[in-house]
């Protein structure tokens, strides 16, 4: 799997065949990469639900307080996508409640 495409499957930038961006993301871990684009699924449901762009700095803070990050530990395989990283965590989330 290339992580950078699927990444960049729902990304602005994916209509454009350059990526500004994904010479500098290729030297970082797929699972860094992974937990990045679960968070900022995260950040954008948070921000429809409150009204506001919460801002990376508040969506890093909210995934590590809120749990999520933990969670994401759990679920998290190498070679899984984000979108089957985020179906994992709601199955974590279930069993732990």
């Amino acid at each position: 799997m290339d992580i950078i495409s699927e990444i960049r499957t729902d990304c602005p930038c994916c209509q454009i065949a350059y990526c500004p961006l994904a010479e500098f993301v290729r030297h970082l871990p797929e699972r860094t990469l992974v937990q990045h684009k679960c968070i900022e699924v995260y950040k954008w449901k948070l921000g429809q639900k409150l009204g506001r762009d919460i801002g990376w700095p508040e969506a890093y803070n909210l995934w590590i307080e809120s749990g999520e990050a933990e969670i994401f530990a759990r679920a998290w395989c190498e070679g899984m996508t984000h979108n089957e990283v985020l179906e994992e965590m709601e199955n974590v989330e279930k069993s732990l409640n």
